[in-house]
């Protein structure tokens, strides 16, 4: 049926969708507003299900990452980690321009010894946003799974980028370290130490 004919003005329906649209990001807001009270108060079951309804309410909202990236917080204190990998891939979903997600859900990966899913994340991490932080996060996660040239590629990037920062130094001197090349992984550990002498992690290798 013709909308014109028929009597239906497309102008009302227009502003009627867009009303209903701001019900639902309020219903979202309010929702939000509900999980961070329960999670600063550390009921993070009940907090992890408002997060849950905000996404679900309005996934186009500006604020639908952040209620899922709490989703994926309140899920790690309650133990469940596959979870709070939905949920960061849920985040990652909303936006996946953003590496933040991606390194976040990285980090839980690695935190858990899941090194070969944690290298595919920092791995896209990387294309997303090719900083120094993401390259030492994949060498660190090469380091882990025995992928020592490939570390050494990345922490010499890291060095190249942030020539003034003892992180390239120091994890080249990990790296040389694990590939017996002792005297080279002094020099990095001594070169990260006059960049930062307090860098305490360089002291005790």
């Amino acid at each position: 049926m013709d909308l014109l004919s028929g009597g239906i003005d497309p102008q009302s329906m227009f502003v009627s969708a867009v009303q209903q649209s701001q019900q639902m990001e309020q219903l979202a807001n309010t929702a939000l507003s509900q999980g961070m009270d329960l999670y600063q108060n550390k009921k993070y079951t009940e907090a992890a299900e408002a997060f849950r309804r905000s996404v679900a309410l309005s996934p186009t909202s500006p604020h639908a990452q952040t209620s899922a990236d709490y989703m994926a917080s309140a899920y790690i204190k309650t133990g469940r980690i596959d979870k709070a990998a939905e949920a960061y891939k849920t985040s990652m979903r909303l936006d996946p321009t953003s590496d933040a997600p991606v390194v976040k859900l990285a980090n839980l990966y690695f935190a858990e010894g899941r090194h070969q899913e944690a290298l595919m994340q920092y791995e896209k991490a990387v294309r997303l946003n090719p900083s120094a932080n993401n390259y030492f996060s994949l060498g660190q996660t090469h380091l882990a799974m025995g992928q020592y040239h490939q570390a050494e590629s990345a922490f010499s990037r890291v060095q190249r980028m942030e020539p003034g920062s003892p992180n390239g130094s120091y994890g080249l001197g990990q790296a040389y370290n694990k590939l017996e090349r002792y005297d080279d992984a002094v020099l990095q550990f001594k070169a990260a130490i006059e960049k930062d002498d307090s860098f305490f992690s360089a002291h005790a290798e």
